[in-house]
């Protein structure tokens, strides 16, 4: 099987050249809440780390994750848990970028 390459337009996140990323839209569902977010995307990552504010945002309970996840590089020193969500891709053009004052989700519950 031959799979399409898929091109990602790159967004800019900040006034800096280097800013220039190519990020995605998309919705996490776990349970009965969901987020719209905008994240980097990172087609050469074995895992996606998400900031703790968005797991709360998604009702996670951090005790009860029991899977701890070893990091490397600049997390290496920061303690991770696994949570499984439901990812749902959106059309990235509809969503603006985030900027470091605006996390890049939006909470919402499922109806």
């Amino acid at each position: 099987m031959i799979i399409q390459p898929v091109r990602f337009p790159y967004t800019v996140v900040d006034s800096t050249a280097a800013s220039l990323m190519p990020r995605l839209a998309f919705t996490l569902s776990h349970g009965q809440r969901s987020i719209d977010f905008m994240g980097l995307l990172d087609t050469g990552a074995a895992v996606n780390v998400l900031p703790y504010s968005v797991g709360v945002a998604l009702g996670a309970d951090w005790g009860q994750q029991r899977a701890a996840i070893p990091l490397t590089g600049s997390l290496g020193r920061v303690e991770a848990r696994a949570l499984a969500c439901g990812p749902r891709i959106r059309n990235s053009r509809r969503m603006a970028p985030s900027t470091s004052s605006s996390p890049g989700y939006k909470p919402r519950t499922r109806q």
